[in-house]
């Protein structure tokens, strides 16, 4: 696939990258990071990680992003578990 795969995997963990490097702790930004991680998790079902290198770094990724930052609030509760569900659902697919 044109080397399609490993760019994709590269482009993801650039996203967890910069997500974990600009991380703030206000509603309006976990939120939209809260639907780009759903969203790259929708992408993945599509493209999966590269099978040659290890094939669950960028969901293990997302759970290490959510444990490193504290999402104290109630409302940040039910984005963490938005995205817990929505790495269920990957790894279900």
């Amino acid at each position: 696939m044109n080397g399609l795969i490993g760019e994709t995997d590269s482009l993801l963990k650039g996203m967890l990258l910069t997500i974990d490097e600009n991380f703030e702790d206000n509603l309006a930004y976990l939120e939209m990071t809260t639907h780009n991680v759903l969203s790259a998790l929708g992408f993945m079902v599509m493209v999966p990680c590269n099978p040659d290198d290890q094939y669950f770094q960028v969901p293990e990724g997302y759970i290490q992003l959510i444990k490193l930052h504290n999402w104290v609030a109630d409302e940040h509760n039910m984005l963490q578990i938005q995205i817990y569900a929505g790495i269920v659902k990957y790894l279900a697919s």
